[in-house]
């Protein structure tokens, strides 16, 4: 089963941590989650170095663009990898991602 979840933030905190835990417990069960993320700050890079160790497919929009653009560039990016790949489920990490999926299933 192929999962695309979505991680918006350049801040990694509590609850983006726990959401890495639960994808690295997926890849280990034999689900394939593919996780799109904004580029994070250097100093979390590391994480996703883990998940990539793990082999989590790890998609990264490039750039750091405020207020729309960066929400107009997470729904394209959704949207390529979810027709691209098959994806079947989308998991948002956050309830303000809820249009970045609305936007990406239409597209």
């Amino acid at each position: 089963m192929k999962t695309l979840l979505l991680a918006s933030g350049r801040h990694i905190g509590g609850a983006t941590m726990a959401l890495f835990n639960i994808i690295l417990g997926m890849s280990a069960n034999g689900v394939e989650p593919h996780l799109l993320i904004t580029s994070p700050r250097p100093r979390y890079w590391y994480i996703i170095a883990r998940l990539k160790e793990a082999d989590v497919k790890v998609h990264v929009v490039p750039g750091n663009y405020p207020g729309i653009m960066h929400w107009n560039l997470m729904a394209l990016a959704a949207s390529k990898l979810i027709r691209r790949l098959g994806i079947e489920i989308v998991h948002l990490h956050n309830p303000k991602e809820l249009p970045v999926a609305v936007i990406a299933k239409s597209l």
